[in-house]
């Protein structure tokens, strides 16, 4: 999936930090969205053989955006380890 360009006038630290979680999850569609309570957002595509899992995650930081990334990449990898 591809990235949306950043808010304008985006603090430096936010913007480290979305770039450091871009880098981090790249199968992940990140974003930071301006004026919204809850405003990190990131979003991925079914793989073409889908066994379940989130497509969709909000929060509001980045590190907790971060965290649910990891939960969820946890459940990705036991869901893939079952037959």
């Amino acid at each position: 999936m591809h990235n949306v360009p950043d808010p304008p006038g985006i603090d430096p630290a936010a913007s480290e930090a979305l770039e450091k979680l871009r880098a981090d999850y790249p199968t992940w569609s990140i974003e930071l969205r301006d004026r919204m309570d809850v405003p990190w957002r990131a979003r991925r595509q079914r793989e073409p053989i889908w066994r379940g899992g989130v497509v969709d995650v909000e929060a509001a930081t980045a590190e907790q955006l971060r965290e649910r990334l990891e939960r969820f990449l946890a459940i990705d990898a036991e869901i893939a380890s079952r037959p």
